[in-house]
């Protein structure tokens, strides 16, 4: 109420830097419980941001002339699931078709970070950073061989041979039936994701998969440098340091002289730090 609305200078770049997980509702932390747990050192903050401020931001940026670009700065995001961040997909997609460019940058790429990334019309890496891509999946603890040196017997009432729920107390591996449940519904969102990054990127699916399974080979043939494996692999569009990008960032919006940087504005967000045990 007291600061006013923000300045949007003339031909400024929206600048979309999600801050860890990125998130459909905040979660509710108890205010006190996390004072006292972080003044006993028991826990850490993991920041979490709504989606609806990052996809409403991008949105209303489409039809504001005063938008030239959009920066997508992904370093301290953290993950987000893949519902979400197809529904960012579609808010650039549909931000790219007002001619307006979207630039990505990182120092290195996580899977979901990368994700994102694909859907810029300039991706840029940093010289010493690499693109981590590993699948989809799941671990879990099998509890069998335990409970039997303890003596405790587990009785369990199940029906059907794809009922894997009470699996860790009777096995201490995933039996087939549920390896072949877990590779369906995993392949399917990993067919999902890799479809998409193709597409952006303008390469099959089995080039982005390809990255993953000739990693080695390709590390080899780089001498070690996981950047320029990466740019080999056409994963990224160029190398840069963040100074470079700062300098690409100017010839498309312009500069602002008083912070020596490219003119912008960030999204409005409400990070909420919640807390984590460790």
């Amino acid at each position: 109420a007291l600061g006013g609305r923000p300045k949007v200078s003339d031909g400024a770049a929206l600048v979309v830097q999600p801050q860890g997980t990125i998130v459909e509702q905040l979660s509710s932390v108890d205010p006190l419980q996390r004072l006292v747990a972080g003044s006993a050192g028991v826990g850490s903050m993991a920041k979490e941001t709504l989606l609806k401020d990052l996809l409403d931001a991008i949105r209303a940026a489409k039809d504001d002339k005063r938008i030239k670009a959009l920066y997508l700065d992904l370093n301290e995001m953290s993950g987000a699931g893949l519902t979400k961040l197809r529904d960012l997909r579609a808010a650039i997609a549909d931000f790219r078709k007002s001619g307006k460019k979207v630039v990505a940058y990182g120092d290195n790429y996580l899977q979901s970070q990368y994700y994102l990334a694909a859907q810029a019309d300039e991706v840029y890496l940093h010289p010493q950073g690499a693109v981590v891509l590993h699948g989809v999946g799941r671990w879990r603890n099998f509890y069998k061989e335990g409970l039997d040196r303890l003596g405790v017997e587990v009785h369990v009432f199940r029906v059907g041979e794809y009922k894997s729920a009470v699996e860790p107390y009777l096995r201490n591996d995933m039996s087939p039936e549920a390896k072949e449940m877990a590779l369906e519904t995993y392949g399917d969102i990993w067919r999902d994701y890799v479809a998409d990054v193709a597409a952006a990127r303008k390469l099959k699916p089995e080039d982005v998969t390809g990255w993953i399974e000739a990693l080695p080979d390709r590390l080899r043939a780089a001498e070690g440098d996981a950047a320029k494996a990466t740019l080999d692999a056409k994963l990224v569009d160029k190398l840069a340091q963040r100074d470079e990008v700062r300098q690409r960032l100017i010839q498309l919006v312009g500069e602002d002289e008083e912070k020596k940087s490219f003119r912008q504005i960030g999204v409005a967000v409400k990070v909420l730090p919640a807390f984590v045990t460790r």
